[in-house]
């Protein structure tokens, strides 16, 4: 499971990702976004995207 904090402001979005199982984090700091479309579309896209990678990670350990 991906958790996902949201400093949420007026003019900008401050995120930090981390996975649940392992506390592993995915950067060394929190993550800015804009408060537009576009930053939610890239917030949107970074956790789909690394959703992806732990699906096949995972399709591929019980695989093999």
């Amino acid at each position: 499971m991906i958790i996902v904090g949201i400093d949420v402001a007026s003019e900008k979005h401050d995120y930090f990702m981390l996975r649940k199982e392992t506390g592993e984090s995915f950067s060394s700091s929190a993550i800015t976004i804009p408060n537009n479309e576009a930053g939610y579309k890239k917030l949107h896209n970074l956790v789909a995207s690394y959703a992806v990678i732990c699906f096949l990670l995972f399709v591929h350990i019980i695989v093999y």
